[in-house]
């Protein structure tokens, strides 16, 4: 797909929402962290301190409830697959991450309801996750990467919050994972710990996960996570929410031109 088409598609789809559905933009910022890797990937540890901004497209009314096998065999887990329509990261100036069709849409829950952290200890999370997967063809990318060498990709992301306590004191951020969740209001609870945004990153093209372990890689993790949650249903985004989009699509051309010089060259 040409860049300019693919831009024209990622705006049709953020705007793509019917006018009954309780769809959301859930826009964040914070700033980059490349903790120490065994076998690092040099230009990934290179963003460390930049700026990230990500932005989500959530309606969980379109999501199909799936279930999990829980961490320690116990409480609840499931993946509300669908709940995520589109997704965008920045990294610094230079970096783009453009969620793709490979991607599910996945929202996790789990309502650990004894795990194993302590004694009736119990933790619940909610979080935006997206893995890539493996084919015989190699990974299986489910966000297209603008400003890195192609062969780096994204194994996986992490966006969401958790929320601890105790088995007798029980925190209020899930309840029942059987329930179509409100994603917006559990980024909203009181209960829960700061919000956590992870990005873990491979260089090669693997077709096993033998293969994928013994890549160079590195995360890639984000603090002081600054929040906004803005209802859109079928409404036109904030000038906040276009700002981002804006920015992003900014991005995917600079990396197309960028291209096509070294292309020619």
């Amino acid at each position: 797909m040409r860049f300019g088409g693919m831009v024209a598609a990622c705006a049709a789809l953020m705007l793509a929402v019917p006018a009954a559905a309780q769809t959301y933009l859930i826009s964040l910022q914070g700033q980059a962290f490349a903790p120490p890797s065994a076998n690092p990937i040099a230009e990934v540890q290179a963003l460390g301190g930049l700026t990230v901004n990500a932005l989500f497209q959530v309606d969980t009314s379109a999501a199909t409830f799936q279930s999990l096998n829980t961490v320690g065999g116990v409480g609840q887990a499931a993946f509300w697959t669908g709940s995520v329509q589109a997704g965008i990261v920045t990294i610094g100036n230079s970096v783009l991450l453009l969620r793709n069709g490979n991607d599910l849409g996945n929202i996790l829950l789990t309502n650990n309801v004894s795990a194993p952290f302590g004694p009736n200890a119990r933790q619940d999370q909610a979080n935006i996750t997206s893995v890539a997967g493996l084919s015989p063809a190699g990974a299986v990318r489910t966000y297209d990467i603008f400003g890195l060498s192609p062969d780096i990709y994204m194994q996986s992301l992490f966006f969401g919050r958790t929320a601890p306590g105790t088995t007798d004191v029980l925190p209020l951020l899930i309840t029942d994972v059987t329930q179509r969740p409100d994603f917006p209001s559990l980024m909203f609870s009181p209960f829960g710990n700061p919000l956590f945004l992870g990005l873990s990153f491979r260089q090669g093209n693997p077709t096993t996960s033998a293969q994928q372990l013994a890549l160079p890689g590195q995360q890639l993790n984000v603090g002081n996570l600054i929040i906004n949650v803005q209802e859109i249903g079928g409404s036109v985004p904030e000038p906040s929410s276009w700002a981002m989009l804006i920015a992003g699509f900014g991005l995917v051309g600079a990396a197309a031109r960028r291209r096509r010089v070294v292309a020619a060259a």
